[in-house]
């Protein structure tokens, strides 16, 4: 196999790899096939490899009221009111919204968004850098108390659940990432945003102890 990619678990293998540096710094006798260069891997074969979407869910508009907030989305999506009716996004770059009882689809105006290289073409990227960041004040993806995410098969029926509950103000759904995808950023040497893959089959937990 010329190359071998990680699907799920890259900050356990970021960890696994600086622990074993510090071993190798600390470590007078050290040689190659010391048992902290190496870590457990389960491989599975393309074919059985399953990937959701990570549907976001944001808990307010920023200040915008639902009129101010529709008027920023028209400078990148043309929209749809979808009215009351579960809506799901078919195809890339097409989003379903979920804001005030009703669905949205949002269709992204290519003509005002600029694909300078694969990670921009993602849609994970697209909604950060058009909806997320720009509109709605949220640029760190991972700590901001104000975004959440709904991965695997919690999908636009949960979101409007929560949405109707109360917990958040709107949420945003599209199809997800292919393994194409994922495969073509990591050879471009690029990193996703935050939650944009949620990759089936998962693993059992448990802890793993070895003596050395």
């Amino acid at each position: 196999m010329p190359q071998l990619y990680i699907a799920d678990g890259h900050h356990r293998s970021s960890s696994s790899y600086l622990l074993a540096k510090e071993h190798q710094k600390n470590d007078p006798e050290y040689h190659q096939e010391a048992s902290y260069n190496y870590f457990m891997s389960f491989f599975i074969p393309e074919s059985h490899v399953q990937i959701y979407e990570f549907n976001r869910l944001v808990k307010d508009l920023n200040g915008l009221s639902k009129e101010e907030f529709l008027i920023a989305l028209d400078t990148y999506f043309r929209i749809e009111n979808r009215g009351v009716t579960t809506y799901n996004p078919s195809k890339q770059h097409h989003f379903s919204m979920y804001l005030d009882g009703e669905f949205y689809s949002l269709y992204l105006r290519k003509s005002n968004y600029n694909f300078e290289n694969t990670l921009e073409a993602l849609d994970t990227q697209i909604l950060y850098k058009t909806i997320l960041e720009p509109i709605l004040g949220i640029s760190d993806l991972r700590n901001d108390v104000r975004i959440s995410y709904a991965g695997g098969k919690k999908d636009m029926i949960y979101v409007k659940s929560v949405i109707d509950k109360g917990e958040y103000v709107v949420g945003f759904g599209m199809v997800p990432l292919t393994m194409d995808e994922l495969k073509t950023i990591a050879d471009d040497g690029y990193t996703m945003p935050p939650k944009s893959t949620y990759i089936e089959p998962k693993l059992r937990s448990g802890i793993t102890i070895y003596e050395f």
